[in-house]
């Protein structure tokens, strides 16, 4: 009984305080100091991308996607280090789907989500595809959100219509990429370049990175 006591106290002193945080977060969020220092370092943001604008040939050639923003590289191996740290080869498909070892036989599962789907050496469409001895394509992208692998769905079963079952995964860490339109404003390093679709006012936005690609100072200026 003492336990149960004990427990739901320290349950209820964890709410209290994740309420503060969020309480904080929203506060610092409306003023109109913390918006650009802590929310938005613009001037940050585009010396980062002038830094590694050296890069983005090489981003337009293996992961630029018109739709997209961004996908994985189309009909290549790449060297990936498994869960023991030992060496392991990834494949791509020409339709930038990852090779899983698919069965000939059973069931044809699709797979769509970020980089819990899409794996490195190791992802759980593999796992799928030798426990139920299916054939899994997985169509897992990392860094991208649920827009994103949503609209890879819509882009991908229309020449897929024999897979039987479709399995879209997500974390709650996505729910940040759905509420910026430009990656890089979260900081990442891995996406300077990653413009995306993205919504607004319930309304589907195409990647603005689209049809013709920015060049350094539309970049920069959209930012």
């Amino acid at each position: 009984m003492k336990l149960f006591r004990f427990t739901k106290i320290v349950l209820i002193n964890f709410c209290v305080l994740n309420l503060l945080l969020e309480v904080l977060g929203f506060a610092l969020s409306r003023t109109s100091e913390s918006k650009g220092r802590v929310f938005s370092d613009v001037e940050g943001i585009k010396q980062d991308l002038i830094a590694n604008w050296g890069t983005y040939e090489h981003w337009l050639e293996h992961r630029y996607d018109a739709a997209l923003g961004w996908n994985n590289p189309s009909s290549r191996k790449d060297e990936a280090l498994d869960c023991s740290g030992e060496p392991v080869q990834v494949t791509y498909k020409k339709d930038r789907s990852r090779l899983t070892p698919a069965s000939a036989e059973g069931l044809k599962i699709l797979t769509y989500g970020d980089s819990f789907t899409h794996g490195d050496a190791f992802s759980f469409p593999n796992l799928l595809s030798s426990e139920l001895h299916a054939e899994v394509i997985s169509h897992g992208v990392s860094g991208c959100g649920i827009l994103q692998a949503v609209h890879k769905f819509e882009l991908t079963t229309e020449v897929q219509r024999d897979a039987d079952i479709a399995v879209l995964a997500f974390i709650g860490d996505n729910i940040y990429r759905m509420l910026n339109s430009y990656y890089p404003l979260r900081g990442n390093p891995t996406f300077h370049f990653g413009f995306k679709p993205y919504s607004r006012a319930g309304q589907f936005v195409e990647n603005p990175n689209n049809p013709t690609v920015f060049d350094q100072e539309e970049m920069t200026q959209i930012v």
